[in-house]
């Protein structure tokens, strides 16, 4: 499968809207996506303002526990316990997503 082995372009399993995603996620955390005017157009189609947060608040969170469980080795199969659970409260994600589109 072609996704599979990193030609996620070329590759029929995928939807245009699932690459955009995938391109979305490779320039956020390259950190480069503020760049990237094509793919902030594309993926203004496929998801709304508060959906676009929403995903890439999901993509940082990845990248911070990658990163983190890299730098300090841990086994991913078991988390440190005060780590097994990120939950941001609804209200304080509504908050944060209007304070971004106010910008």
């Amino acid at each position: 499968m072609k996704a599979a082995e990193g030609d996620f372009e070329n590759s029929a399993a995928l939807s245009p809207k699932q690459k955009c995603v995938v391109r979305w996620a490779e320039l956020v955390t390259k950190n480069e996506a503020k760049r990237d005017k094509k793919c902030w157009e594309e993926i203004k189609t496929h998801f709304s303002p508060q959906e676009i947060i929403e995903l890439t608040v999901v993509i940082c969170h990845f990248n911070l526990m990658n990163r983190l469980n890299d730098t300090l080795q841990l086994d991913l199969e078991t988390p440190p316990p005060s780590m097994r659970s990120t939950t941001v409260a609804p209200e304080k994600l509504k908050k944060y997503a209007r304070e971004v589109l106010a910008r």
